[in-house]
């Protein structure tokens, strides 16, 4: 068990070797009724929310590690950071809303923020080399085609360590 109740026992995810590696991650109110706390685990990635409408599939691992085969979900890798998108605010089984969700994989990486085309930043909340950008405006950004929105991972100086495309990499 993670710190913070996130329970791995239901989780799709390969089985614990060392539980003391599982550290604790960000967490935040998504709506006024949905929280998420994620946790990480090398290239694991783990994310449970709880309230009214959380999904039937928490908690969720995403496994950020390099992967043959099939495209999987979306996901995004960098040097510095790696993202993917979680799905939230479930109604009737299904949801459109999204926050953004990764792995800070630089010590030095102090914020990230998601860059748009014609509207404001979106800082990420980090913790425990995890981080989240959720926002009601997020549902829109697309995953193929011209790049609009970027990730940019900043040091404590300010300076830019990254600047990731926010698309599906082939």
């Amino acid at each position: 068990m993670l710190q913070d109740g996130i329970g791995l026992a239901a989780a799709d995810a390969p089985p614990i070797v060392d539980p003391e590696q599982w550290r604790p991650g960000a967490h935040v109110d998504l709506t006024p009724h949905e929280r998420v706390r994620l946790g990480r685990y090398g290239k694991l990635l783990v994310w449970h929310t709880t309230g009214d409408r959380a999904s039937v599939e928490d908690p969720f691992v995403f496994d950020f590690t390099p992967q043959e085969g099939p495209v999987r979900d979306f996901a995004v890798f960098g040097k510095n950071i790696a993202a993917t998108r979680m799905y939230y605010d479930f109604a009737d089984g299904a949801s459109g809303t999204i926050a953004v969700v990764g792995l800070v994989e630089d010590a030095h990486i102090a914020s990230v923020v998601l860059r748009r085309d014609g509207m404001p930043d979106l800082a990420a909340r980090i913790t425990g080399g995890t981080f989240l950008i959720a926002g009601p405006d997020l549902t829109d950004l697309p995953e193929r085609g011209p790049v609009t929105a970027v990730l940019v991972a900043r040091d404590h100086f300010g300076n830019v360590r990254e600047e990731l495309p926010y698309q599906q990499q082939d």
